[in-house]
């Protein structure tokens, strides 16, 4: 099932998401249908503080580039990071954000820490792109967005986009809900297509 994608400027980001305690069989369900929202959404990474879940899981799939064709799709479930070094820049967009892409500094390199499918803890190294998503899901998880880190002129110079946005006046190819209320809208015409996480 499509889920609808909460946008920039709903309460549901004001606050950290709570920590998962237990998995069940509405919790797979969950799962698969933020997968498949994702992916119809083209994109790359899904908190579910954006699909209106309250908790501290994301999933992440990031095969649709060359370098990743073999990477599995992953669950992440009360996601921290626990180590990062280094500096990288690179281009980012959100699905809670369309239309909005810009170049955002942060550490190359990561360690995060998270519990599996099978709620067993895992630690893993993530660097380039990999690292890039994983820092963008769990920054959701804690109510941040990837325009946080701009600078205050920068973040002025978007206001205008960011209010249409809370509006609910924007392009999307999948359902959003408009912040603050239970409305969904599915405009028709089509937004700019890119991976985005």
């Amino acid at each position: 099932m499509i889920l609808p994608i909460y946008l920039y400027g709903d309460p549901i980001f004001k606050k950290p998401a709570q920590k998962v305690k237990q998995i069940d069989d509405r919790f797979i369900e969950t799962l698969k249908d933020m997968f498949e929202t994702m992916e119809v959404a083209d994109g790359i990474g899904l908190a579910a503080t954006q699909v209106g879940i309250p908790y501290s899981f994301a999933v992440i799939d990031v095969s649709v580039y060359e370098e990743y064709k073999d990477f599995k799709r992953m669950v992440i479930i009360n996601p921290e990071i626990v180590y990062s070094s280094g500096e990288d820049v690179m281009e980012e967009g959100c699905l809670s954000i369309p239309g909005i892409r810009a170049e955002i500094i942060r550490p190359a390199k990561v360690v995060l820490r998270y519990h599996d499918i099978d709620f067993k803890v895992n630690e893993i190294e993530c660097e380039g792109l990999l690292a890039r998503v994983v820092q963008h899901e769990v920054d959701h998880l804690y109510g941040k967005f990837f325009i946080d880190y701009l600078s205050p002129v920068r973040l002025k110079a978007l206001k205008p986009k960011l209010t249409k946005i809370k509006r609910g006046e924007i392009k999307a190819h999948y359902p959003v809900i408009v912040p603050g209320t239970k409305k969904i809208v599915v405009p028709e015409a089509q937004s700019e297509r890119g991976a985005l996480i």
